[in-house]
């Protein structure tokens, strides 16, 4: 059993109290422009979306702002039959969303699109690794290792990308089934802050240690920047790479995950925060730096 009954409810309480106990999510964007509009005629419907983007803006910190630059609504989706869908664009960008569901993620599964993750957590036979995604984004990488059966605790601290997250996962529940719920667990906060909390040497939270710490940091923008997919464009648009912060992240996932570290990387990156290594799987377009750490960490302990 991966966590005790008392972890349980230790991480349930942490949830409930929310940003106050993990922060990190200070000094991002926080307002936007809420289009509670369906476009369906239903009045019913478009009272329903306003109810519902009302709570999400609560509970993730979100604010309206008429002049905003990026835009939430939450409304039907044909690709997603069963329910309204939490989506947001930027400027004059397309609508973003996630869906776990799609006919691309299935290919890449179906396909073998991201053997190079798989194999770069550890994934053989009946290993299975639990891991923290410190740095979930619209969460793909999470739901490959999940339907690769890892259990997965996904993290992301800024409020707009964790509503659309959140609400991916929700639809993906309802039509994934009870193992993609099981395995999946989301944390809206800083996973930095949490795994700082942690520490491999107490016996006592030997059942919440990583076994796998993945990292994802926030590519900076190129001149092909305008190529590259919408999600990945979005996400370049909204958030803001963080230097310090990722070489803090890699600095205590080093000293907190039981048997490895593994941190994604542009082919021709330098690694992330100066820390070498010469275990590395390539897969088209990425590279996956692999630091094992099962031996003591060259920084000491946090």
């Amino acid at each position: 059993m991966l966590f005790p009954l008392e972890l349980k409810l230790w991480m349930i309480l942490v949830n409930w109290i929310g940003m106050s106990c993990i922060p990190g999510s200070e000094g991002y964007n926080t307002k936007l422009s809420f289009n509670d509009t369906d476009d369906s005629d239903s009045e019913s419907d478009s009272d329903e979306a306003d109810i519902n983007l009302e709570a999400i803006a609560k509970k993730f910190g979100l604010e309206h702002a008429d002049n905003a630059s990026t835009e939430l609504c939450y409304k039907e989706e044909k690709s997603c039959p069963l329910s309204k869908v939490l989506k947001a664009k930027y400027l004059d960008g397309p609508n973003v969303y996630v869906d776990f569901t799609s006919a691309q993620l299935t290919w890449r599964q179906t396909h073998g699109g991201d053997e190079a993750l798989v194999r770069a957590v550890g994934v053989s036979g009946p290993y299975k690794p639990y891991v923290i995604d410190a740095t979930g984004g619209f969460g793909t990488d999470a739901y490959i290792l999940v339907s690769y059966g890892c259990k997965v605790r996904v993290f992301e601290k800024h409020p707009l990308v964790a509503s659309l997250l959140e609400d991916g996962i929700r639809r993906g529940g309802e039509r994934l089934g009870p193992q993609f719920r099981k395995n999946i667990q989301f944390q809206f906060g800083d996973s930095l802050a949490y795994l700082k909390s942690l520490n491999r040497s107490d016996m006592n939270q030997t059942a919440i240690i990583p076994d796998v710490i993945y990292l994802d940091p926030m590519f900076p923008k190129t001149k092909k920047s305008a190529l590259v997919k919408k999600h990945i464009r979005f996400l370049q648009n909204v958030l803001t790479p963080d230097p310090s912060n990722d070489e803090d992240l890699m600095r205590v996932a080093l000293n907190t995950a039981r048997r490895r570290v593994v941190v994604k990387r542009q082919k021709s990156a330098p690694c992330l925060g100066g820390v070498s290594t010469k275990t590395f799987i390539k897969s088209n377009r990425y590279r996956f730096d692999i630091y094992v750490t099962n031996v003591k960490s060259k920084f000491g302990n946090w």
